[in-house]
């Protein structure tokens, strides 16, 4: 199709750059630009990075203008160098797969009730007893998608980076029913039926970033990153986003309230975001192994990253760690920040009802929507502050796990989640 596409262009005499052999091998890359006028010339930029697109002789996959210039594209490998040394070029990356923090056993008791269910960790952390609902704080939820027919789901609309296959009401609707669930430990409603969310009160809405098997591109979750960022920046207020996905990878680069230093796009992107007032839960993985080695978790200076605990306070084998710190220094300053229920968390399920998964997935819905609370009575500027400030004010107010078991002989030294008093 590319081919057919530049052949066409050369044909009319457009400038698109040089034509490519027949058998060149493509690279998929995202191509970060040196020019950036910030958010507020978001169009300005993502006309820039489409005009860089198109002198390389590329059709941009997508294109970045308000958490950096850019463009993610398929590039002949023969090129890349060509590419890197463009005087506007800050840097090109091989674009990495990104998938769903997979529930290591999930679906099941998939019911519709006629009474509200009180899940266990809803319970667990107090969110059942506090009066706050978090009632028209935005969280945005970048995953498969929600169900917007859900009836326990306040569903305000979505943003399709991956389109939604078969009978789709939207096409950020979720045919796969992971963001369904992760949507509902957010902001279930508090009515008389199927549960009810740690802040029930949320506009929820969707940003669908993953296929239809749960998997995605850092470069489509680059562009879901760079709506969200959008959206806030109309808004003029923080948001909460959730991010329960991730792939492997470290972190490199420094994100701070002044910016980004680094040539890393996917930790830029989200430290952008950041700076524009969006505050971000992030699953620490399902590994079993030091969330440092998995990212979007990794980039504590940017996301809140969480690990998951089962009912009977215990460290499940396969939860990522990354805190192995008992100062308070360090720990606003590690990999992960805070545990919060995640094995057997009963959630809405897509197409109505509801249904029970494990995995970090879960658990950090549960800390996006004590974000949520936090920031309903703890009103915040929208910048780098508001996720410094509501992070503090998280791990401060955390439950020690110094009593809890760990048969998974990891070293969790992360505290537990506790909303009560939000």
């Amino acid at each position: 199709m590319k081919k057919s596409i530049l052949a066409s262009a050369v044909v009319l005499g457009l400038a698109i750059g040089p034509a490519f052999a027949a058998n060149e091998r493509f690279v998929d890359v995202i191509v970060s630009l040196k020019d950036h006028a910030g958010p507020a010339a978001a169009a300005k930029n993502h006309a820039h990075a489409a005009a860089v697109a198109r002198g390389h002789g590329v059709q941009a996959r997508f294109t970045y203008g308000t958490v950096l210039t850019g463009f993610a594209a398929s590039v002949p490998e023969a090129r890349l160098a060509v590419l890197r040394a463009d005087p506007r070029v800050a840097s090109v990356e091989i674009d990495q797969p990104v998938h769903l923090a997979a529930p290591p056993f999930g679906g099941g008791g998939d019911s519709a009730t006629s009474t509200q269910t009180t899940p266990w960790g809803i319970s667990r952390i107090g969110a059942d007893t506090n009066p706050n609902t978090a009632a028209g704080i935005r969280v945005y939820v970048l995953d498969t998608g929600i169900d917007p027919t859900h009836r326990d789901l306040n569903v305000k609309g979505g943003y399709a980076v991956e389109t939604c296959k078969g009978r789709c009401p939207a096409p950020w609707h979720d045919d796969q029913g992971h963001g369904t669930h992760v949507a509902g430990t957010i902001g279930a409603l508090d009515n008389d039926v199927d549960v009810v969310g740690v802040a029930p009160g949320v506009d929820l809405y969707a940003v669908k970033v993953l296929n239809k098997n749960g998997s995605g591109s850092r470069s489509g979750v680059i562009k879901g990153v760079d709506w969200v960022a959008a959206e806030a920046q109309k808004y003029g207020k923080p948001v909460i986003a959730n991010m329960s996905l991730g792939g492997s990878g470290s972190k490199t680069g420094t994100c701070t309230a002044s910016g980004f230093s680094g040539s890393d796009s996917y930790h830029q992107s989200i430290c952008n975001a950041t700076r524009s007032g969006v505050v971000f839960a992030v699953a620490a993985g399902n590994d079993g192994a030091d969330a440092a080695g998995a990212v979007p978790a990794a980039y504590d200076d940017a996301v809140v990253t969480v690990s998951a605990t089962s009912s009977s306070d215990n460290w499940p084998s396969w939860s990522n760690w990354g805190d192995d710190a008992a100062s308070w220094t360090v720990k606003l300053s590690a990999p992960v920040a805070i545990a919060a229920p995640g094995v057997s968390i009963l959630s809405t399920r897509t197409g109505g009802g509801t249904t029970t998964m494990s995995g970090t997935s879960m658990a950090s819905p549960h800390v996006a929507g004590a974000l949520a609370l936090l920031l309903k009575s703890n009103p915040q500027s929208a910048n780098y502050s508001a996720f410094a400030n509501l992070r503090a004010m998280l791990l401060s107010t955390a439950e020690s796990t110094v009593g809890f078991s760990n048969t998974s002989g990891k070293p969790h030294d992360e505290d537990f989640l506790d909303v009560r008093g939000y």
